[in-house]
């Protein structure tokens, strides 16, 4: 079964934006064959009771390990001085978050 973003195009107001994932498709196609990558996938055998709720586990291992990754790294810019934590906080919540808000 070849995927295709042309079919779910229609030819309306968001056709160019199912063209250019056609493309994108298309360039992948052509470098790592990416249909036998997704024909493999797809002609697996799941199990019945295998769901969202059996994969808990493993999400939640997964968030831990992310977790643990990035408070190690942060732990190497956290900065012990008060005065140079409080701009910190300044600077994130009242600079930063102006921009994004």
């Amino acid at each position: 079964m070849k995927f295709s973003y042309t079919v779910l195009g229609g030819g309306g107001e968001g056709s160019s934006w199912f063209t250019y994932l056609n493309k994108v498709y298309d360039w992948f196609e052509e470098r790592i064959k990416i249909q036998v990558i997704a024909d493999d996938i797809t002609s697996k055998y799941v199990p019945p009771h295998v769901n969202i709720f059996y994969c808990l586990g493993g999400i939640t291992l997964t968030c831990f390990l992310v977790q643990v990754a990035t408070g190690y790294a942060m732990t190497f810019y956290f900065n012990f001085n008060i005065k140079i934590l409080i701009m910190s906080y300044n600077k994130i919540f009242f600079y930063i978050l102006s921009k994004i808000l």
